[in-house]
């Protein structure tokens, strides 16, 4: 496993003084000072150990300078000098010295007689004593500190008429933290007031006692298997953990502030209020954060990590924590319960603790592939009151004007402290550029809601938290704003029927050639209602209308309502098994149809037919029948398909459907001028109010036949028929804006609504520009809410935020609601289940009272009301607007992450050449990934390579789909909605054309040998179908062994990755810059980017990046020296280099570039810079997570072995070395050896428990990798760094950090070097394809080639 060996080997890095030597690392202590008075010296503990490291990469920030400023009452000046010197001897280790030993080994010192500096401040009469120590302390925070040179520990005591009255204390946090503080404050104050006997009060013990603890807390070696199992098992059990989600899009820009923090001040609770200790109060706090984490997570499972500190500490040192605590909770327990969950969750945790940092390499050396990133993304610390703040016990007010910073060492941070006894500070700190600070201030809220009800109502189940108010749940669910009308109770046939009788000649509807007036729909209609009446047709009695969409259908329709009864859509060509079910369901009274489609229809239907070819209806009356309606009389039934593949029949009634019509007509702004093109299907409810509210209003219809029209037809009829207003499924209306959009001729209508699938902003943005509408609807509704119950209505044009369009608000009475497991209103921001509750709902499922049960519930916000539980997801917008978020069965959930396959779907259907996109999770073998389904539009032709790279800029990493198919259409069930079971199971897309030369036939057969794959096509991709740089490097070797006269090399196989392509190379036809050259990317407008390349992998790791850059960006990379066939023994990094550097003069040219390197490629990117000097115009160098080699391989140490160890160790490496497949390779390695490396490698097989590989020496074996590694090592450890003025912008993973490996602060090299940026959720081999380091790195790039950043021809 040699990326994982990659951490104990280490990279050789060199330190730069500032006094301009070279030198290399093993150097770096050369001005350590005597070590003979020293009373302890020994390693840092492990929190102390990532905190330098923070520190030495600029990120002091994470931990933040420990400072404590304080007033006092005036003292003689003499006695406050006195108190605070004496707080040196009194806790010694805040005199502490550091030294960076070789290697990168870090030790604390303790001396003899060592002090912490005191600065003085003399006030003036007039300065205000709080500004000076706001001031002081500010300083002090800016004060910069080398922790290898020196005491990074000082004090400020401010005084004014040889008066001390206020002092600041200001450590470096690898010293103390905001305990420290404290106790230094308490005794610095007990001081003052005794100071008579302050030096004989000092302990003589207080030495041996920083010294034991030294020795205590230094870094643990192997922390005991058992507790490390313990801490494994724990936490690989969980899933779903409840962490804040991030609420900001991938793709936005980079925001300069690295955190933000949200502050509140609440009443403490009482409990809180009495407690008695933190760890009484952090309890409380727990089960508060756990219920607001559960609440805007949809997640029970907890994983916090609280920081823990002495309740009474007596040592000064830094002794804070983390506590890492699971647990569970569910919406039924109780507050207490959650109280005394944690309660047992601390003790526990506690008996098996290891530090948080020695816990997290722990685990990563268990199992390499434990995501230590996600160790703790909730940090709780909650801090004790100010014990110094007490100590006046004579009264004499002390004032506390800075405190020391909160921690951002976690995504979010929640920092608690008592502002007074009954108060409480809660500050919630986090990084912008995941979260909103709205996000945060609404969890801020709930937190703070969930602390209150913990004190007041300890009883309460945590699901009956009122978290919402009545007023903005009723603000946040209100419908669309409408001017409604007294519900007079008239049925949509008779508002239809009133509209003919007062212009009985105005169009009605429109098909093909065919056209009737409002007065000839209703005298057809009536009469027909007539012929029904006289058949017993009549309340609760059902007529199914087997016609296609047509006047026809409409004039049944309304004959069936005018009738009394109810009516059934039924497409007669759709599946017989779907149209059998629907016209035997019980209760179905008649059938109308014609003909032809009673021939496709079931023949053994007992239901009775009326054959409107077969029936004259001229003696009938054109009166409307005297007809009484109810509100709650059955109106329709309409067919949904089920989950079960059975169609379910929703059944409506007049009232809720005649107040949807008449809202939804005023909403529309519909009129008698109104025309509109319907295309939506008759077996939808939604076909039918886009006929019967136009009607209504006295307008007009013009329905279309029954297959979809082109754009060209569809807008000429729109023409000829004077249409207006057109209602349209998303897919076609899509269609139409881009036929306008190469045709400029076309009608502008008022209104376009649409809906049927998620709108993502460039398709919204297409339809907008092209198809120049005033207005734009994008409707939502599940049949069982009647029609289309929510709407997004907005003036052409307007933007929105998210991934897809809003789904707007309920339209008529409707109350829309997202609601979690527990029926409980989630945040805004939210994702839960959208449930819709007022008048519009449907009555239920016909025959079927469970499911009507199970989907129709009570309405815990309406006295009698019902919701509709839509089983679609939702979110609310800030001011109520609903945004679509998938179905609650569609939702995934793949390692960790939800995952809403709509907004994935969106991206993907952002492509203009994409007409329809699905994603699914597929499980196969015990693995899940994504899978897209996509779809070309009609002559478009889609890459698979284009999709994904689309994807992985607009999307995060777990959200990018793993398989792309490309398939003709999506299977289609009877309603036109997809059927999933339908999709073919996913597949590689290969084309297995055969060779077509001995050439390609040979080439193949070493692919096949080496990849062990038995079809491959001659066309395919290397890398696409498994192949990574090992395997190429062994085709390479195979290949020349067989055909040494084959001008073949490494870089081929990058250039040129099929093995058509590869032949077509050898044969000649290739580009001759350099045998190690790679190219990412050959074309673009911008400066060349340059890769270099990390060990024993190729630079195609940057693959991901370069997509990322766009297709604008050139990148060029180089073949790692280790992957060659012209490496020898004792290369120079400079020899490897100079390969790299030439490559690139040749092809730069002068012209503007970058350099980018990974790991050890970022020592090669440097060096390359150097040799280069001012022949190329340098903008920056990108240093990607390059590490120091540790202490292991160092020169100047020579390792310690125990007894025996050594010798025996020695002779199993020579019996090995008789029998391994490289003992030639072997011996000319040893043979470079000096007794110091050779020591060296013994004491490394021992140290990590070696077992010598004998696999060798095929590349790729571990016995391959094991020589690879220790060669580099013996290469890199001599290498030496000189200054430059390179722009340097640097990046670390979070992991490397929190485990302390030994990052390069590139500072020390370069005064143009920033910083190293912390990319989160990262560790070393994962973030160069992590999407937060592209976004990062790509803002960096651009300031970089921006035209005015440098002048041409600098370095710098």
């Amino acid at each position: 496993m040699y990326i994982i060996t990659l951490y104990y080997v280490g990279y050789v890095l060199n330190i730069f003084e500032e006094n301009g030597e070279e030198m290399t690392i093993h150097d770096r202590n050369a001005n350590a000072v005597d070590d003979s008075d020293h009373v302890a010296k020994c390693s840092l503990s492990p929190t102390q150990s990532r905190i330098w490291l923070l520190s030495e990469t600029g990120n002091e920030v994470i931990y933040g300078r420990q400072i404590l400023a304080i007033a006092f009452p005036p003292i003689a000046l003499a006695v406050a000098r006195k108190g605070l010197a004496a707080l040196s001897r009194q806790h010694p280790l805040i005199t502490s010295e550091f030294e960076a030993r070789a290697g990168g080994a870090v030790q604390q010192i303790l001396r003899n007689s060592r002090h912490v500096d005191v600065i003085e401040v003399d006030l003036a009469a007039d300065d205000s004593l709080d500004e000076a120590l706001a001031a002081a302390a500010s300083a002090e925070r800016a004060r910069a500190i080398d922790l290898a040179s020196g005491n990074p520990a000082r004090f400020v005591l401010l005084s004014r008429n040889e008066q001390a009255v206020g002092a600041v204390f200001s450590l470096h946090a690898v010293l103390a933290d905001a305990a420290t503080l404290d106790l230094l404050a308490k005794d610095f104050l007990r001081n003052i007031r005794g100071s008579a006997n302050v030096l004989a009060d000092i302990s003589e013990t207080a030495l041996p006692d920083a010294a034991s603890w030294m020795t205590g807390n230094s870094a643990p070696r192997n922390p005991a298997p058992e507790l490390v199992d313990f801490w494994f098992e724990r936490l690989t059990a969980q899933e779903n953990i409840a962490s804040l989600p991030p609420q900001a899009s991938a793709g936005r820009d980079i925001v300069d502030e690295a955190w933000f923090e949200h502050l509140v001040e609440v009443p403490a609770p009482e409990p809180l209020a009495h407690a008695q200790s933190t760890v009484e109060s952090s309890r409380d706090v727990l089960a508060a954060l756990s219920i607001a984490l559960r609440r805007h997570t949809g997640y029970g499972t907890q994983r916090i990590g609280l920081v823990t500190r002495p309740q009474t500490p007596i040592i000064a040192a830094r002794s804070e924590d983390v506590l890492i605590l699971t647990a569970e909770l569910n919406g039924a327990m109780g507050l207490e319960d959650v109280r005394k969950t944690f309660i047992e969750e601390i003790e526990t945790a506690a008996r098996q603790c290891l530090p948080f940092e020695a816990l997290a390499d722990a685990l990563l050396r268990r199992d390499e592939f434990f995501d230590t990133t996600g160790l703790v993304k909730t940090l709780l610390d909650v801090r004790p009151p100010l014990q110094f703040m007490e100590s006046a016990t004579d009264g004499t007010p002390i004032r506390c004007l800075v405190e020391p910073p909160a921690r951002r060492d976690a995504e979010l941070v929640v920092t608690v402290s008592q502002v007074s006894k009954d108060r409480l500070r809660i500050g919630i700190g986090f990084d912008p550029q995941k979260h909103d600070p709205k996000q945060i201030a609404r969890f801020a809220d709930d937190l703070v809601i969930a602390l209150a009800r913990l004190g007041s109502n300890p009883g309460e189940a945590i699901k009956h938290i009122p978290f919402v108010s009545p007023e903005e749940l009723d603000r946040l669910s209100a419908p669309y704003p409408d001017i409604p009308e007294p519900d007079d109770g008239v049925p949509i046939h008779e508002v239809i029927s009133a509209q003919a009788r007062r212009r009985p000649y105005a169009f009605a509807v429109a098909q093909g050639e065919k056209s009737v007036t409002h007065g000839e729909l209703e005298a057809a209609a009536n009469r027909l209602a007539h012929r029904l009446i006289s058949l017993g047709i009549g309340p609760e009695k059902r007529v199914a209308i087997a016609l296609e969409k047509s006047i026809d259908a409409i004039i049944a329709i309304l004959a069936v309502l005018k009738s009394g009864g109810a009516f059934t859509p039924v497409e007669p060509d759709h599946p017989e098994a779907r149209n059998r079910h629907i016209l035997t369901a019980p209760g179905l009274s008649l059938v109308i149809s014609r003909t032809r489609h009673i021939a496709n229809l079931p023949g053994d239907i007992a239901t009775p037919y009326l054959n409107l070819d077969a029936t004259a209806l001229s003696s009938e009356s054109s009166d409307a029948p005297a007809t009484a309606i109810a509100p709650q009389q059955l109106a329709y039934v309409i067919y949904t398909s089920g989950s079960t593949g059975v169609p379910k029949g929703v059944a409506v009634e007049h009232g809720p459907l005649a107040h949807h019509c008449k809202a939804t007509l005023r909403i529309y702004e519909m009129s008698e001028d109104s025309c509109e093109y319907p295309v939506l299907p008759f077996t939808s409810d939604g076909g039918h109010e886009r006929w019967m509210v136009p009607l209504m209003a006295g307008g007009g219809v013009v329905l279309t036949q029954d297959k979809l029209a082109t754009p060209e037809d569809a807008f000429a009829v729109m023409k000829r028929h004077g249409v207006n207003n057109a209602s349209l499924p998303t897919s076609y209306v899509r269609g139409l804006a881009e036929y306008a959009g190469e045709n400029s001729h076309i009608p502008r209508l008022r209104l376009y609504s649409f809906g049927g699938e998620a709108l993502s902003q460039a398709v919204f943005d297409m339809i907008t520009e092209n198809l120049k509408a005033q207005t734009l609807i994008n409707g939502y509704g599940p049949t069982e809410t009647i029609m289309t119950p929510m709407i997004w209505k907005i003036p052409a044009g307007t933007r929105f935020e998210g991934t897809v369009a809003p789904i707007g608000r309920g339209v008529g009475d409707r109350r829309i609601y997202v609601l979690d497991a527990d029926l409980a209103p989630v945040p805004v921001g939210v994702i839960g289940e959208i449930h819709i509750g007022g008048s519009g709902l449907a009555r239920g499922y016909l025959g079927q009272p469970e499911l009507t049960a199970d989907r129709f519930i009570p309405d815990p916000f309406s006295q009698g009301g019902r919701l509709y539980k839509s089983g679609d997801l939702g979110r609310w917008r800030e001011d109520g607007i609903v945004e679509f978020a998938g179905r609650v069965d569609h939702q995934i959930k793949l390692r960790g992450f939800r995952i809403e396959p709509g907004e994935i779907e969106a991206v993907l259907r952002s492509d203009q050449r994409v007409a329809e996109a699905v994603v699914l999770l597929h499980n196969e073998g015990g693995r899940s990934s994504l899978v897209a389904y996509v779809v070309p539009r009609e002559g478009e032709s889609l890459s698979v390579t284009e999709l994904r790279r689309a994807a992985m800029t607009a999307l995060p990493d777990y959200m990018v789909p793993q398989t792309i198919m490309i398939i003709d259409k999506l299977p289609m069930g009877p309603n036109s909605k997809l059927d999933r079971a339908a999709l073919p199971a996913p597949r590689i897309e290969r084309e297995l054309v055969a060779p077509a030369s001995e050439k390609e036939k040979t080439i193949l057969d070493a692919w096949k040998a080496i990849l062990d794959i038995g079809d491959i096509g001659v066309t395919e991709n290397f890398f696409d179908i498994g192949g990574q740089s090992l395997a190429a490097v062994r085709i390479v070797s195979r290949l020349k062994m067989r055909h040494p006269e084959w001008p073949l090399s490494i870089a081929d196989m990058f250039n040129h990755p099929t093995i058509r392509d590869l032949a077509l190379a050898i044969e000649g036809s290739r580009d001759e810059t350099g045998v190690d050259v790679v190219y990412l990317r050959r074309n673009g407008d911008r400066p060349v980017l340059y890769c270099f390349p990390g060990l024993l992998v190729s630079t195609r790791e940057y693959m991901r990046l370069v997509d990322y850059l766009g297709p604008e960006q050139p990148a060029t990379g180089f073949i790692c020296y280790s992957l060659t066939e012209t490496k020898t023994l004792s290369t120079r990094v400079e020899d490897i280099t100079a390969r790299y550097a030439e490559a690139v003069r040749k092809k730069a040219k002068g012209r503007p570039c970058a350099f980018l390197g990974w790991s050890w490629g970022g020592l090669l990117a440097y060096e390359a810079a150097r040799q280069l000097g001012n022949d190329i115009d340098l903008r920056m160098i990108g240093m990607v997570d390059v590490c120091d080699m540790d202490e292991e391989f160092t020169v100047g140490i020579m390792p310690r072995f125990e007894d025996g160890i050594r010798d025996r160790t020695h002779a199993a490496v020579q019996s090995w070395l008789a029998k391994t497949p490289m003992r030639e390779d072997w011996k000319r390695l040893f043979a470079a050896m000096d007794g110091e490396i050779y020591e060296q490698f013994l004491h490394h097989i021992v140290k990590h428990n070696v077992k010598l590989p004998t696999d060798g020496p095929d590349i790729g074996s571990e016995e391959h990798t094991f020589w690879i590694l220790v060669d580099n090592a013996m290469i890199f450890r001599n290498y030496r760094l000189a200054p430059s003025d390179f722009r340097i912008h640097a990046f670390a993973a979070e992991d490397s950090l929190t485990r302390a490996l030994n990052v390069i602060d590139w500072r020390r090299y370069s005064p143009n070097a920033t910083a190293s940026e912390i990319v989160n959720g990262t560790n070393h081999l994962t973030i160069i394809g992590k999407t937060p380091f592209h976004q990062r790195f790509a803002r960096r790039l651009d300031h970089a080639f921006a035209p005015t950043i440098l002048p041409a021809g600098k370095n710098n």
